[in-house]
């Protein structure tokens, strides 16, 4: 209940502004409670940011604008190749999609895509011979630029293994057969 008018309150005095300062938040904060810590602090950012309260632009920025989760969907192919991953591999962490999600943002659609496929760094040598092994064409180990532009560009069709980022925005995807594949 008194989470709920503390929200109301946060509302009201930034309504009509599209961002405001961590600074901004603090003191809406400190008039409420003079002797509030910067733990205590940094708690409730935590906790209004969970609650889809406000939205982080930035370290020190923020916004009421919610901003819906982008989920795209993985073609036959790629949940063919996860799934494969994961039988094989099945504690790894990976990430697969394709050029083709991009497809929305662009005014110009390019005819060829290319699947990305990231594993975590130590087990990038042996997913790209697991995947020669099994036949996958046009598999290619951590191109440099040189190597995109001769091969990659010029195939049909092309996965590219690259090094999964630790922090990159996994989520679970729900196959056909209810198993789960990182994508």
């Amino acid at each position: 209940m008194v989470k709920d008018i503390v929200n109301e309150q946060l509302k009201k005095e930034f309504n009509g502004r599209e961002t405001f300062s961590r600074k901004d938040l603090f003191d809406f904060f400190k008039r409420a409670e003079p002797t509030l810590k910067e733990t205590t602090f940094r708690w409730r950012i935590y906790v209004l940011k969970e609650k889809k309260v406000i939205s982080p632009l930035s370290r020190e920025l923020f916004s009421f604008t919610y901003k819906p989760v982008f989920k795209p969907e993985i073609d036959v192919d790629e949940k063919r190749i996860s799934l494969k991953i994961a039988k094989q591999f099945p504690s790894l962490k990976q990430c697969i999609w394709s050029t083709k999600i991009l497809n929305e943002f662009m005014l110009h659609q390019p005819g060829k895509f290319i699947t990305i496929l990231e594993v975590e760094k130590d087990a990038i040598e042996p997913v790209f011979h697991f995947l020669q092994d099994i036949n996958i064409r046009d598999v290619y180990l951590l191109p440099k630029e040189k190597e995109l532009e001769r091969y990659v560009y010029e195939g049909n069709s092309a996965v590219v293994i690259e090094s999964l980022i630790s922090k990159a925005p996994i989520r679970g995807h729900d196959d056909d057969d209810n198993r789960k594949s990182n994508c």
